[in-house]
């Protein structure tokens, strides 16, 4: 009598340890679209400002991507201003005119440091998110990068519901 139970108290313990292990598809989902629409925003506050700057916007993009491995994996996002660049001035001008103009928006950098044409990469933050403006090695496409940070970064996902693979970016509309 007593092993039955115990194996029945293991039983229902085991139960209730597998409902709590994860969080559910539908969950998972809803704060992945908050991510997804959250980074989109910061996207469409950054654009006119870019703009402001004399800089001309080629597209823009967001790309999902996974993070973690089985069975504690998580998708994050990542929106993406791509530029055109401007043949009259340097790497680190065109780069700079960009920094300033988000900068005046309370954007602050957390490089310090002054772009060269050597490296024309400056990364800056405001709240939980975080931009990098850079020309990209590979490429060299002069791009916006935002993407939030900290512990709503990414979000978890159960076991078996990411698919295999990369994204491809999708077009984000400004207006």
């Amino acid at each position: 009598m007593i092993r039955r139970t115990a194996v029945a108290t293991l039983a229902c313990l085991a139960m209730v340890l597998t409902a709590c292990g994860g969080p559910s598809l539908d969950d998972s989902e809803e704060r992945f679209d908050e991510l997804r629409s959250e980074t989109d925003a910061q996207l469409r506050e950054v654009a006119p400002l870019i703009r402001e700057a004399d800089v001309q916007i080629n597209r823009t993009e967001g790309q999902e991507g996974r993070v973690g491995l089985p069975p504690r994996e998580g998708k994050r996002y990542q929106a993406r201003v791509v530029l055109v660049p401007d043949p009259g001035d340097t790497k680190s001008e065109q780069a700079e005119r960009v920094v300033r103009a988000l900068e005046s928006a309370g954007w602050r950098r957390l490089d310090g440091g002054d772009l060269t044409d050597a490296d024309p990469a400056m990364q800056l933050e405001r709240d939980d998110f975080q931009v990098k403006v850079e020309w990209q090695p590979r490429g060299g496409d002069f791009v916006v990068d935002i993407r939030k940070v900290g512990p709503d970064a990414s979000v978890e996902f159960p076991e078996g519901a990411i698919a295999p693979g990369s994204s491809t970016p999708e077009p984000i509309e400004l207006d």
